[in-house]
């Protein structure tokens, strides 16, 4: 399987954050959280089955 890079810019701010609740950097899985939720919401928002 080929790598892939994407390069990313924000319209707003990114409010991800560690365990205590700061934001202190980005955290891969905050934004793969992210990037999951936005996906399932354009998948069922186009009428197709996205799994719970």
């Amino acid at each position: 399987m080929a790598d892939l890079k994407f390069e990313l810019r924000t319209l707003t701010q990114i409010w991800t954050g560690g365990v205590e609740g700061k934001t202190d950097k980005l955290h891969l899985t905050g934004i793969k959280g992210s990037l999951r939720w936005w996906y399932e919401v354009l998948i069922r928002g186009l009428g197709y089955y996205a799994c719970d």
